[in-house]
């Protein structure tokens, strides 16, 4: 996170040659509440970040049209400027891609869009309420403006296991009337200018005389060819060496195969000692870390997440399984579905996600007991969609249900298995 002054940001812009600047105002503001799940609040005068002991209670969102800006822009810098009404406690504040559609007149936390992790943070303190602060997203701006990552505008919520409670103004505001902007700083080309007159031409030299050459030294005497001396008389052959035994032939050997699943009396999840999990409902084997693959800064789109699954192998994410690549793969939806099932009807969804069963299977994972680390929101599947190819099915373990995303977005995350029954 970076803060930066009016002043300064214009000096900055000014030093880079052949930029120019848009400032692009919000399209769509909003906020949504877990306290009221069904009402829409996206016509308010403020939109609230809240986040408590038990998860985020208010999430406010932002989009801006890049129509303004030139097809294919250059994008060197974008900062989100926001202006602070108000900080009843001080936290920091994530910033987040939303990845998939919404609409300001409708959204409500019941039918909040899909975000992707965190792209940056800023931390709000007392001291900025009733100031502007600013948050560089330039890298997201210019997936943005190239296509690479659709338009949907940023989330700002509270660091999970943080408290965190500001308001914004939003375009609504009639006190400071200080919306959400977008500062986009763009390359350009310099107008050249008229070219100036030719100089005179100077005169040409005179070209100098050539000097005559000198005479040639005389060629010395060839020295005289040495006598060959005589030929050496040929040694005696040496005794044939005496041929090597050939030694016991080895054992057969032995072909490296993956360790099986492992079991006991008391759990549903098992942790094998090998950086491995068995689910002994289903009978896969899960990575014990849930997050060895991201990607930039975010996830993997589903083609590398199909790769980076079937290349796992032992020695790799903490694996002494003896695992050889091929051994790994994404889990169906299927396969999803009963573990996500189950925690459903335990009520870990929202607050108590994820939505995965502790290693008894009798209550959330988020309360434990459990052996994996590193539980993300997000995580593809490998089934993709029969009738939109371009589409694959992947989870949300927040909501606790399966969502589809267009295959190239690199937000989501990678949790390979193996076996099952």
């Amino acid at each position: 996170m970076r803060r930066i002054g009016f002043v300064v940001l214009a000096l900055g812009l000014a030093a880079i040659p052949c930029v120019r600047a848009d400032t692009l105002h919000v399209a769509a503001d909003a906020y949504t509440s877990v306290t009221q799940p069904n009402s829409k609040l996206g016509l308010l005068p403020a939109m609230a970040v809240r986040q408590g002991p038990g998860g985020p209670v208010y999430i406010s969102y932002a989009r801006f049209s890049l129509s303004a800006v030139p097809s294919d822009p250059d994008v060197q810098q974008a900062i989100l400027r926001l202006w602070v009404m108000s900080v009843s406690s001080p936290g920091t504040i994530e910033v987040r891609p939303i990845v998939s559609p919404w609409q300001e007149s409708t959204i409500s936390w019941a039918s909040s869009p899909y975000l992707g992790p965190p792209i940056t943070t800023l931390a709000v303190t007392t001291a900025d309420a009733l100031h502007f602060i600013d948050v560089d997203i330039t890298t997201l701006v210019q997936d943005w403006a190239s296509g690479a990552v659709d338009n949907n505008g940023v989330a700002l919520r509270g660091v999970d296991s943080g408290a965190v409670n500001v308001t914004f103004d939003t375009k609504e505001s009639i006190l400071m009337s200080h919306a959400p902007e977008l500062e986009v700083a763009l390359a350009g080309t310099g107008v050249p200018g008229p070219p100036g007159p030719a100089g005179p031409a100077g005169p040409q030299g005179q070209t100098g005389l050539q000097g005559p050459a000198g005479p040639a030294g005389p060629q010395g005497p060839q020295g005289a060819t040495g006598p060959q001396g005589p030929v050496g008389p040929q040694g005696a052959q040496g005794p044939q060496g005496i041929q090597g035994l050939p030694g016991p032939q080895g054992p057969p050997g032995k072909a490296a195969h993956a360790d099986p699943p492992c079991f006991d009396n008391a759990n549903r999840y098992v942790d094998c000692g090998n950086g491995t999990v068995t689910d002994t409902v289903t009978g896969l084997i899960w990575l014990q870390n849930a997050n060895c693959f991201p990607g930039t800064g975010s996830g993997l789109d589903y083609a590398a997440a199909n790769q980076a699954a079937a290349g796992l192998a032992t020695g790799q994410c903490g694996l002494t399984d003896d695992s050889s690549p091929g051994d790994w793969r994404l889990p169906t939806e299927a396969e999803w579905e009963v573990p996500i099932h189950r925690a459903v009807i335990l009520g870990c969804t929202f607050a108590a996600s994820p939505s995965l069963p502790n290693m008894p299977g009798t209550g959330c994972l988020s309360q434990g007991p459990t052996s994996f680390v590193g539980v993300q929101r997000f995580y593809w599947s490998s089934s993709a969609l029969d009738n939109s190819p371009n589409f694959a099915s992947l989870v949300d373990l927040v909501l606790g249900g399966h969502v589809n995303s267009i295959k190239d977005n690199n937000y989501f995350f990678v949790w390979p298995v193996r076996g099952g029954h």
